[in-house]
């Protein structure tokens, strides 16, 4: 079964609006939609990938956190959330994947004061290579 994600990017300018649509297709998703509550440290979130199948991912927060992936401690990716400025990639991203390795076992979310977290997570896998 084949499924789609599609990131579009747009930018307004004295009323000019640009915009681009980039539609990848995969055959697996890894999805999270989590609560982070106030003062996490290293909350454990499940979410395993396979790095190389990876297709595109999205990642949103409306609060800053750090994600690492496969310790708390000491973890092979550190990504940092901006509130409510998602990371988006793809195969056809100019910049890097911003998970570097197979994430297998787990993601640690960290969590400073203040209103709780809405961590979202959208990965496309091809799981058919």
């Amino acid at each position: 079964m084949s499924i789609k994600h599609t990131s579009t990017i747009s930018l307004e300018q004295g009323g000019v609006i640009l915009s681009q649509s980039v539609e990848m297709t995969g055959t697996g998703e890894v999805n999270v939609d989590e609560s982070i509550p106030n003062d996490s440290t290293d909350l454990e979130i499940t979410f395993l990938i396979d790095q190389s199948a990876m297709v595109s991912l999205y990642i949103e927060s409306d609060q800053n956190i750090l994600i690492e992936t496969n310790s708390g401690g000491a973890p092979t990716d550190s990504i940092t959330i901006v509130a409510n400025e998602p990371i988006i990639w793809t195969t056809n991203s100019v910049h890097s994947n911003p998970i570097t390795a197979d994430v297998t076992a787990n993601i640690f979310v960290t969590k400073g004061s203040g209103s709780p977290a809405n961590l979202k997570i959208r990965a496309l896998q091809d799981v058919t290579p």
